[in-house]
């Protein structure tokens, strides 16, 4: 099941045992383009509901997992 949790900061957590999502990407590029291009990429999976995720092509990769 996709993680649909509402991010908030760990100062705004009432609750100490509620665990704030954290997100871990690596992008690589030839160019910033790219970059941008792989960025937005993680960013629309994340909308979309997943908490995992990887690609490439010939300029570039990106991977990224939600904790």
């Amino acid at each position: 099941m996709p993680n649909k949790s509402t991010p908030t900061s760990p100062e705004s957590c009432s609750d100490p045992e509620q665990t704030v999502p954290t997100i871990t990407i690596g992008i690589t590029g030839q160019a910033t383009d790219d970059l941008a291009l792989a960025l937005g990429a993680v960013l629309r999976l994340v909308k979309d509901g997943f908490t995992l995720g990887f690609d490439h092509n010939e300029t570039g990769s990106y991977r990224f997992s939600i904790d």
